[in-house]
């Protein structure tokens, strides 16, 4: 399950008003990953997440994205053959799926 700390790192990292209550992990079960938000149930942690980014979260994580295409929390950095949009695309999912 995912801490308490990795979703305050996502949240003060992204500076993205996340209401835990909403988006955590469902008590009731260990096999699944509860979306509160539109009801989504993902089978993984990578999933909830990644579903989280692009689906509740992607036009607020793309306004904090751009040029040089770079992590600001790591030295992740999108690859240079991806056009514009691809390392725009890219970055989002890092920083929802590995940032959190």
């Amino acid at each position: 399950s995912p801490s308490s700390g990795s979703q305050n790192c996502f949240q003060q990292q992204q500076q993205l008003p996340i209401d835990h209550q909403q988006v955590t992990k469902s008590e009731n079960t260990n096999s699944t990953w509860n979306c509160k938000l539109c009801f989504y149930i993902a089978h993984t942690e990578n999933a909830f997440y990644k579903h989280l980014t692009l689906e509740h979260f992607k036009d607020r994580i793309k306004k904090r994205v751009g040029y040089p295409f770079r992590c600001s929390s790591c030295d992740y950095k999108s690859p240079s053959h991806y056009s514009s949009g691809e390392k725009t695309e890219d970055l989002v999912l890092h920083y929802g799926v590995k940032e959190r």
